[in-house]
């Protein structure tokens, strides 16, 4: 069961180059301008987040 829940992470993941184009709205949110772009903001956002510093599906979890 958790190689299938690891499997999905995985090629969810593994997809999400797919959801964004070259002409896409893409913004990158910094500690900087994360208040301003998001918080203070009307619009609704949604947040990718990233950790470089998180390893790839891992047992340690």
């Amino acid at each position: 069961m958790e190689a299938l829940g690891l499997g999905l992470i995985f090629l969810l993941v593994s997809s999400a180059n797919g959801f964004y184009g070259s002409g896409d709205d893409v913004i990158e949110l910094t500690p900087a301008n994360f208040h301003k772009n998001v918080i203070d903001s009307n619009s609704l956002w949604i947040v990718e987040f990233y950790a470089p510093w998180w390893p790839l599906p891992s047992t340690d979890c």
